[in-house]
């Protein structure tokens, strides 16, 4: 009754989830101490519970229904969900539930809120520009390179600090100023507040030689420079504004707490941006370098470039450059826009990713920077295109008096319309904080790798151009440089959590190693090209695959989507003779194949759900037998909820060699194992509960007879259609209960259907326990201890049955069978071949005391021979 009481509260819970924080209120979580039995049922549409202190608690407080969070083997199996009604007191409801010793945990169902797109004023909205009254989407750029997909993966982190060199920040405006760096060396009272005056004491706490360096430093040319390195707000034009808006590429805190129109979003949510004033001189630059390496700054954005450093100026710098990557500091700067090839400082440097700019189009016009030495693109705009701005509100300033701020009504509104080098590196410096957000140990060089692989190819929109082949890696993609995609060609391990974009394929003889307790998130679209290829996205192993989890920190695969459908990806395909693999504690969900396989595989106590055609697809080859290789093991597994429409649980599909299928449970899905021309060992299984039937075995080369299962100790029951249908195809049945299924036990259709039956229980199913239709021969050998019921028809078939008695000696040794101790025994078996007219059918019973089998022959009266005994489906 386990699964009938199971089946139901699904059905009566089937719309139940959380929504929204309204609806969670009314819901409560339990956790039993008891993790073995079905503490709480549902019979007849009434809720109980073998606790009657529990159930007493449930009903004063008008439980209403039920749902059961865990099934199967998952350890902590009697977790679930209890709906109250809507004036139920759930706190007191809560602390009763907890006060019971019968109770391990009760608490609310919380509602959980996904905070992906951020609520800023101006990416949510659109603005008209001057003279035009068409609206057009303000932050649009963001979508362009996808950085809105990004934040499903990492936001930032306030432990990663990008150095602003430039012309000064406006550190006081409220949408820069949460993620403003605080000097921890400087910060006296630790709060992280911004030109704090309880930290400004006039003694350099840091020791390196600057006095309440708080915020930064501005780096003057010929003086010492000073702690306030805010730009010049007498001037009203650039360049001064130049490094606020730079800073507004990724300083900006996104959810502002004051949402209005001086909120926009940045690229990163919450990395901290760290002014680094310069005086537009070489020293200032090597000097706030320096700074930046002493003081642990992961990027560096330079967005200027120095035009007249002669070849044998450079090294200063160069050895500034070299000592601050060797400190682990990313440094970004912009291609000068000029002449074809110019190449100028610090872009220059190897050691500097190199950024020059193209549009939404990939395109770059003419008269921006470009050679054989840039390292990627940023995203820009065209100066014809005048509606596709940026719009950059976060620029404080006057034409004269004080600064606007503190106490700022708000500040002057800037919008960006050139197509800039500048903005583009501002670009790629905040997607290398998010990509050193989610890699705290990465190495320059490995951030470096990952934003050109992440990088949209843009050569083919620049064709027949003077600067084809010489834009990079492509334009910058946050989202693709944070997953995984494309072939991984050496010996690569997954560990943490691993977000994919696009296909991966491990190449030969490489070894993909997954380690325990992975969490692996698949997008449910294929983005590993420029246009967003619409498949679904596959793991490709042509190596070796090593998945093995634990039961205490199994991997987990499933789909990126907040509300995922079966199908999401493609699932995980051993597809070339030379792959091999293992999957140990794997949760699978939300594919098209969990896992399939034409090679030899090995899986143990994987969980797969919710796929949309098979949970494991194991073939051979489809049109021949020449590929013979497949001789995979499955076992503890739990194959369930994969309940699309003509979705199985497993396909077995032309395998001539055997595929053991052991102690596994299939249950709730829309069809349980499908067998077509193979020869599986099914043993020690639980097939239940399946939409479908139990097992299906067929043969699509009808009607030439191919290879068939063998089925053996398994429990098949509670299916809605028969617990085993051999369709073309035979099966060899033994040790095995077949019971309430919907329609038959056992059904044999069509040519060459023949099941052997031996040594089984056939009972208590809704239609017959045997029945062969359409030709279809069954054989049935039933133990004493076994019972059989129902009728048999069929049209002019052969029906065996064989009569088997067994005697144990009783004093005689002991034997043992598949690790079980069994008595010695002595059978005598008889058979009788009977031959039926068509207009005959046989009814057998096993008599429930005896040894026998007493068989019926009953006139079919009043009717011609049948071609179908009845209405079927197939």
């Amino acid at each position: 009754m386990k699964v009938i009481i199971f089946s139901i509260c699904i059905c009566l819970l089937a719309s139940l989830h959380v929504e929204a924080q309204e609806s969670a209120p009314k819901q409560i979580i339990v956790s039993f101490e008891n993790k073995e039995d079905d503490v709480l049922q549902v019979q007849n549409g009434q809720m109980t519970c073998m606790f009657s202190s529990v159930m007493g608690i449930l009903e004063s407080y008008n439980a209403t229904s039920m749902r059961r969070l865990y099934s199967g083997n998952m350890g902590a199996q009697n977790i679930y969900i209890i709906e109250l009604e809507s004036d139920a007191d759930v706190d007191a409801a809560i602390a009763e539930l907890n006060s019971d010793p019968e109770i391990r945990s009760a608490t609310r169902n919380y509602a959980i809120e996904f905070l992906t797109t951020p609520n800023d004023w101006y990416f949510n909205n659109d603005y008209i520009p001057p003279g035009d009254s068409d609206p057009t989407e303000d932050q649009w750029y963001l979508k362009v390179i996808q950085a809105d997909k990004s934040w499903d993966v990492q936001r930032g982190s306030p432990g990663v600090t990008i150095g602003i060199m430039d012309t000064g920040i406006d550190f006081f405006h409220q949408d820069l100023e949460n993620n403003i760096w605080v000097n921890p060396g400087e910060d006296l009272d630790a709060d992280g507040v911004v030109w704090d005056t309880d930290d400004l004491n006039g003694v350099d706490d840091d020791g390196n030689g600057k006095v309440d360096d708080l915020v930064g430093w501005d780096f003057k040319a010929l003086s010492p420079g000073d702690n306030y390195p805010y730009p010049d707000t007498l001037v009203a034009n650039p360049p001064y504004q130049h490094g606020t808006m730079m800073a507004s590429v990724g300083a900006v805190t996104n959810n502002d707490t004051q949402p209005g129109d001086t909120s926009i979003a940045g690229i990163s949510w919450h990395c901290k941006i760290a002014p680094l004033r310069v005086d537009f001189w070489y020293g200032s630059v090597v000097e706030a370098l320096n700074y930046a390496a002493t003081k642990g700054f992961d990027v560096v954005n330079m967005s200027f470039h120095i035009p007249d450093l002669l070849p044998g100026d450079k090294e200063i710098l160069h050895e500034a450059v070299i000592a601050a990557k060797n400190a682990g500091v990313v440094m970004v700067a912009a291609v000068n826009p000029g002449s074809p090839g110019w190449v100028t400082y610090p872009h220059g440097f190897e050691e500097v990713i190199a950024v020059t700019v193209v549009d939404e189009n990939g395109v770059m016009k003419q008269g921006y920077g470009y050679h054989s030495g840039v390292d990627v693109c940023g995203l820009g705009i065209s100066d014809q295109n005048w509606r596709k701005r940026f719009p950059i509100f976060t620029y404080d300033y006057r034409r004269s008096g004080p600064p606007l701020y503190p106490g700022s009504i708000g500040p002057h509104g800037y919008w960006w319309h050139q197509m800039s080098t500048s903005y583009a590196a501002a670009q790629v410096s905040t997607v290398a904080g998010l990509l050193k957000s989610q890699y705290p140990d990465a190495t320059p060089d490995f951030i470096q790798s990952e934003i050109e692989r992440g990088a949209d190819p843009v050569d083919a929109a620049n064709q027949n151009q003077p600067w084809y082949g010489l834009l990079g890696a492509g334009r910058i993609n946050p989202y693709r440089s944070l997953t995984q995609w494309g072939t991984i060609w050496e010996d690569t391990t997954w560990s943490g959590v691993v977000y994919l974009s696009g296909d991966i394929v491990v190449y030969d003889n490489v070894t993909l190693t997954i380690d325990p307790g992975t969490v692996i998130y698949v997008a449910p679209e294929d983005n590993a090209n420029l246009y967003h290829d619409p498949e679904r996205i596959a793991i490709g192993v042509c190596g070796t695959l090593n998945a093995n989890g634990t039961a205490e920190n199994p991997i987990l695969f499933k789909s990126l989507s907040d509300e995922p459908l079966p199908g999401d990806w493609c699932g995980i395909g051993f597809a070339r003779e030379t792959a091999t693999g293992s999957l140990s504690h794997c949760d699978i969900r939300d594919a098209v194949y969990g896992v399939e396989s034409k090679v030899t595989i090995a899986m143990h106590g994987c969980r797969i759900s919710n796929c949309s055609i098979a949970g494991i697809y194991m073939y051979d080859d489809m049109d021949s037998l020449s590929v013979v290789n497949n001789e995979s093991t499955i076992s503890n597994c739990t194959i369930t909820e994969n309940a699309s429409v003509e979705c199985s649980a497993m396909r077995i599909w032309n395998c001539p060699l055997v595929i053991t299928i052991s102690s596994d449970t299939v249950s709730m899905n829309y069809r349980g194992i499908w067998v077509s021309n193979a020869r599986p060992t099914i043993s020690y299984c639980e097939i239940a509960s399946n939409e479908e039937d139990g097992v299906w075995v067929t043969s699509y080369r009808y009607p030439q007879p191919y290879p068939y299962p063998t089925i053996s100790h398994c429990q098949i029951h509670l299916n809605g259609e028969s617990g085993i249908h051999c369709m073309w195809n035979k099966a060899q049945v033994s040790y095995t209960k077949t019971w309430q299924n919907g329609t038959y036990g056992i059904l044999a259709y069509g040519v060459d259907a023949y099941p052997v039956i031996d040594h089984s229980k056939i009972i208590n199913n809704a239609a017959a326990g045997v029945r062969g239709e359409v030709g279809g021969r069954s054989a049935g050998c039933q133990r004493s201890a076994t019972r059989a019921s129902g009728w048999g028809r069929t049209t002019r078939s052969t029906v065996r049955l064989r009569t088997c008695t067994t005697r144990t000696h009783r004093h005689s040794a002991q034997r043992t069978v598949g690790g079980v101790s069994c008595p010695r025994t002595r059978r005598r078996c008889t058979e009788k071949r009977i031959i039926l007219p068509t207009s005959r059918a046989i009814r057998c019973h096993i008599l429930p005391r005896s040894r026998r089998i007493s068989c019926h022959r009953y006139l079919l009266s009043r009717r011609t021979t049948p071609t179908h005994s009845a209405p079927h489906r197939k």
